[in-house]
């Protein structure tokens, strides 16, 4: 008997006890499963999910066929190194142009022996290899006319059957980053042939199922199903959705099956926990937002065509809807924009609207920096460390971002700064903020509000509504209101650089 088979039986009969001998309303045991996935722990096993992570590509990496180093190449993004041991499948579910599948060997000490290349079109199905050791993969980015969805690539342990390589599984890490307090596990499937009727299912055992063709699981789709046995009549079913984040919850109770029911909170109930203790940006009576057309409003115009209407906005900025003026206007605080669209940080140092704008206005109690996606678009390197400090500034990111970062300090040497990753949750974009983001809070002791995992930003609603690239009016406002929440949540997670704000001399 596994482990994980061991532990969920563990875990789980407690719960199948205290329902056959209070039989009461199962939605009671919420508070108490809440607890499960601290009782088990990490349980992952390298089956069953899907081992390629797009949150933790590499940018502009192109691993050499001749040595297997990486090299700088805006066309590519590379995983690191992925331990595999058997056979696997890879798949791209999305791709286009002259996309390759590229799958790079090394053995047990990293050190490289070869790649293999196919054409996606070939193995509609996925393409199989077996290795022991380390792979690496390249994928295609959409600069070259060729593209792989990183979000809809498979690496996944076992043949291409159905199983494995048309049923696209997600990666998650072993939480569910959207929804971290919630039961969420990728454990390995093992289809269940025969059976048809999950009501069928009398004895302790976890299977993957598909609604398909299995009657009473909790709904359409691919499910892992835990069943914990007391005896005949008294059984507890735990279904967790392969697709998605929540898990189900049942028991048959002296013969008879309850209805499932959804356990766990949803996603705005996770960030009103996570807000109870906190703080909030009305703490300072006076704003500044530096960034690009995110931060300036930028929308598509009112007869939806692909160019604004400067007839009724220039450029197709609406100041008055954009997320600084909404936040101002929801928190009571003085918020004021210095930005406009389209501006890298190398431009923002000189344009009318950016730096200089924002030098020459009343300095503020507090500075928010959201900057980045257009340095990605418009190819400005991501820089290095040393770049933070060099003055005159090296023309990278890093080095743009120190530069503007002391400019405001200089000129309001009693605010605080807070510096925002990619406001549009595309990991092409957001992986290149969010690695020079992380470069400049620890070389500057600056904190950063994290968007990626916020219930927001990784809602259907928000990735899935902008226009043109853009949001529109009402997600604005959306970004404004959590943006307001983060920069209360940021206050409280980093006490000793906010704890002596408004004290006179500090």
């Amino acid at each position: 008997m596994s482990k994980i088979y061991t532990d969920l039986n563990t875990v789980l009969t407690p719960y199948a006890t205290a329902i056959k001998k209070n039989a009461s309303d199962i939605t009671s045991l919420n508070g108490s499963l809440g607890d499960v996935k601290a009782d088990l722990g990490d349980i992952r096993t390298p089956s069953g999910i899907n081992l390629f992570n797009p949150d933790a590509l590499i940018p502009n990496t192109f691993l050499d066929s001749t040595t297997g180093e990486a090299t700088e190449n805006n066309n590519y993004w590379a995983t690191d190194y992925i331990a595999v041991s058997g056979v696997y499948t890879a798949r791209p579910f999305e791709y286009s142009g002259a996309a390759r599948i590229r799958i790079y060997l090394y053995d047990a000490n990293k050190s490289y022996l070869s790649r293999q290349v196919t054409k996606p079109a070939d193995y509609p199905r996925g393409y199989t290899f077996t290795w022991t050791g380390y792979v690496r993969i390249n994928i295609d980015n959409g600069n070259n006319a060729a593209y792989e969805d990183p979000n809809k690539y498979l690496l996944i342990k076992g043949l291409n059957t159905d199983n494995v390589a048309v049923n696209f599984i997600p990666y998650y890490t072993a939480y569910d980053r959207t929804a971290r307090n919630v039961i969420s596990w990728a454990l390995k499937g093992i289809s269940s042939t025969g059976i048809t009727d999950a009501n069928d299912i009398t004895d302790v055992c976890y299977s993957y199922l598909s609604n398909n063709q299995v009657a009473h699981l909790p709904g359409a789709g691919a499910w892992y199903l835990w069943t914990v046995k007391l005896d005949d009549s008294n059984l507890l079913q735990l279904a967790y959705e392969a697709h998605g984040t929540k898990p189900y919850l049942r028991a048959k109770v002296n013969g008879m099956w309850w209805n499932w029911e959804k356990i766990g909170k949803e996603a705005a109930e996770e960030v009103e926990d996570a807000m109870a203790v906190t703080s909030t940006i009305a703490l300072f009576p006076s704003v500044g937002c530096c960034g690009d057309s995110f931060t300036a409003g930028y929308l598509y115009n009112k007869t939806d065509s692909q160019q604004y209407d400067p007839d009724y906005v220039p450029n197709g900025e609406y100041p008055a809807i954009g997320y600084p003026a909404v936040m101002g206007r929801l928190y009571g605080t003085e918020v004021t924009a210095y930005a406009k669209g389209g501006l890298t940080s190398t431009a923002y140092r000189t344009d009318a609207k950016g730096l200089p704008a924002l030098l020459a206005d009343t300095p503020k109690y507090l500075y928010i920096i959201a900057l980045g996606l257009n340095d990605k678009t418009q190819n400005v390197p991501i820089g290095v460390e040393a770049d933070i400090d060099t003055e005159p500034s090296t023309p990278t990111y890093l080095g743009n971002m120190g530069h503007i970062i002391r400019q405001i300090e200089t000129h309001a040497p009693y605010a605080r700064i807070i510096l925002c990753k990619s406001l549009w949750m595309n990991n092409y974009y957001y992986n290149y903020i969010s690695s020079g983001v992380e470069l400049l809070s620890s070389h500057l002791g600056i904190p950063y509000i994290e968007t990626k995992g916020d219930a927001y930003f990784e809602s259907d609603y928000y990735k899935n509504g902008l226009k043109g690239l853009h949001p529109t009016a009402p997600l604005y406002a959306g970004i404004g209101k959590r943006m307001g929440e983060l920069v209360g949540k940021c206050v409280i997670d980093n006490p000793s650089y906010f704890y002596n704000f408004y004290v006179p001399n500090n």
